[in-house]
């Protein structure tokens, strides 16, 4: 068994305190190819209490040797907004991740944001575009993403 990244791996974040610092990854990862990389997207645990989080990555040229972990940052979505996974879709030149993000009751709901790579920056995002509002329960949006086929027909 190979190991992509582990739980100490550089730039991860996980402030959890039952984590003693070091990340847990589960099924809400996804590993894509876009320009010209690999790139793993984790969730970001980001609060002591838990129940924060933001999406991470790290890339690699080959899946042998990956970069340190980057928080993504989205314009106008507060870094204290729950995102609580991402799913990338690679969209000829373009990523775009959907995403339930949960913030202020009447701002909460499933979005989805354009972003490209740019050289000696890493990921680039657009606004983000809410598609549709959803309700929040124990700090997250109830409704699971749409299809790639409805949020690329939304834009």
């Amino acid at each position: 068994m190979t190991v992509l990244v582990d739980g100490i791996h550089g730039g991860v974040v996980d402030k959890r305190k039952g984590c003693a610092g070091e990340a847990e990854f589960d099924g809400q990862s996804a590993l894509i190819w876009f320009a010209n990389a690999f790139h793993l997207f984790t969730r970001a645990n980001d609060h002591k209490k838990g129940g924060h989080r933001r999406i991470q990555y790290a890339v690699s040229k080959d899946l042998e040797k990956f970069s340190d972990f980057s928080l993504v940052h989205f314009p106008t979505i507060p870094d204290d907004a729950n995102i609580y996974y991402g799913h990338p879709y690679v969209i000829d030149d373009f990523l775009l991740m959907v995403m339930p993000i949960e913030r202020e009751e009447s701002e909460s709901g499933i979005y989805v944001a354009r972003g490209r790579n740019v050289e000696g920056e890493g990921l680039v995002f657009e606004k983000p575009m809410r598609i549709f509002v959803s309700e929040v329960y124990k700090q997250r949006t109830v409704d699971v993403n749409c299809s790639v086929e409805t949020i690329t027909n939304a834009l």
